[in-house]
């Protein structure tokens, strides 16, 4: 049974400045989110429509290759550059000052080049414009105020060329009572079942 079961939870969309509440079910959320794997074209947009839709009901950070531990059958496309789209819903647990951090890693000395964006709702709020990467963290920060509920997200990572073995994607958060931004747990993160 759901730690938020019998509840009706709101759903927050940010949009142009303004907060849009909807009411939704604790009985449709799942924990997790929905991981969508697109080929590119070497230019940090998808080509044509996903290949693969998985659920993953880890904390908001991922590994460039976990992808293939979590669905066998895409073994057979690792050697290829990917789009991986993460999309669901944030728990933001309290109003206020929020800071989002978006995080690409490399621990390799080998050479990657990759890049993300991360939207709240409909909004874009960082663009990782594509960065040659070895051996070095690449980070976006973005500020805003919000109240507590849950929040439409969409992240985009992606790499097109390199070595991608070592390569890391997080979305970081800090609240308006945390020290240090720190990876979204899973708790914080869910799906609504259609």
């Amino acid at each position: 049974m759901s730690r938020l079961s019998g509840f009706a939870l709101t759903l927050c969309a940010v949009s142009i400045g303004s907060i849009v509440h909807a009411q939704v079910s604790a009985e449709d959320l799942r924990p997790g989110v929905i991981l969508d794997f697109y080929r590119t074209n070497n230019d940090g947009q998808a080509a044509g429509r996903s290949i693969a839709t998985l659920i993953y009901d880890g904390a908001a950070e991922i590994g460039y290759h976990d992808v293939f531990s979590l669905e066998p059958a895409l073994k057979g496309f690792q050697d290829r550059f990917w789009l991986i789209k993460m999309s669901g819903l944030l728990q933001i647990m309290q109003d206020g000052e929020q800071t989002f951090v978006t995080s690409i890693s490399n621990s390799s000395r080998n050479d990657a080049n990759c890049g993300g964006r991360f939207d709240i709702d409909e909004d874009r709020v960082v663009d990782l414009k594509e960065v040659q990467l070895r051996g070095a963290v690449v980070n976006q920060q973005y500020d805003t105020t919000m109240l507590a509920g849950l929040y439409p997200f969409r992240v985009e990572y992606y790499c097109n060329a390199g070595s991608t073995e070592e390569i890391k994607f997080s979305i970081l958060h800090r609240g308006p009572l945390d020290r240090l931004p720190t990876v979204f747990s899973k708790e914080q993160l869910f799906y609504i079942e259609k």
